[in-house]
């Protein structure tokens, strides 16, 4: 496809909705390189959600130098679109019907998204050590996801209400 032509499919992707884009997104698994950081994560979290869980498209949003600015304890920065891939595993594990209710995508700057969530679902699968319990939960989020000259995401810091998670998902009835 000429590079014209490929810009021009894209606008009109756009213009159809993100629905499409994750449609295209599926089968080639290389689409997120050419969205706008805003429009990234915004099929990056219908794919980070969407069930079964393609590891496949969810790495393809990744560079091979992505950094973790907010490490958990023990963990270093260094990181990967598999590491991350391991960790949305786990929460779509932990809850059948979990999702991210996204509150705002902005942009910051030219290569940057900052995205604020809730996290809300029923705990019915093992979730941070912990077995399922039944108990809904919701809890909020903010990142900072920093992308490259390619378009692939290569940076995060992060906040989350892991504490609020915890004590909601370990509550006794």
């Amino acid at each position: 496809m000429l590079p014209e032509a490929e810009g021009l499919f894209m606008l009109k992707l756009k213009s159809l909705g993100i629905g499409l884009v994750l449609s295209v997104l599926s089968v080639t698994g290389a689409i997120a390189e050419k969205l706008a950081p805003v429009d990234a994560m915004a099929a990056f979290y219908e794919v980070a959600d969407a069930r079964p869980f393609d590891r496949e498209t969810f790495v393809s949003f990744f560079s091979e130098t992505h950094t973790n600015h907010d490490p958990r304890p023990g963990q270093t920065n260094e990181s990967s679109g598999d590491i991350v891939a391991d960790f949305y595993k786990s929460l779509q594990d932990g809850s059948s019907d979990g999702r991210h209710e996204i509150t705002f995508i902005e942009p910051v700057g030219d290569s940057k998204a900052l995205v604020r969530w809730r996290y809300v679902g029923t705990h019915d699968g093992p979730l941070f050590g912990v077995p399922a319990s039944g108990n809904e939960f919701d809890a909020a989020g903010m990142e900072l996801w920093e992308f490259d000259e390619n378009g692939k995401i290569n940076g995060l810091w992060h906040v989350e209400e892991i504490a609020t998670l915890l004590q909601q998902i370990t509550k006794k009835p």
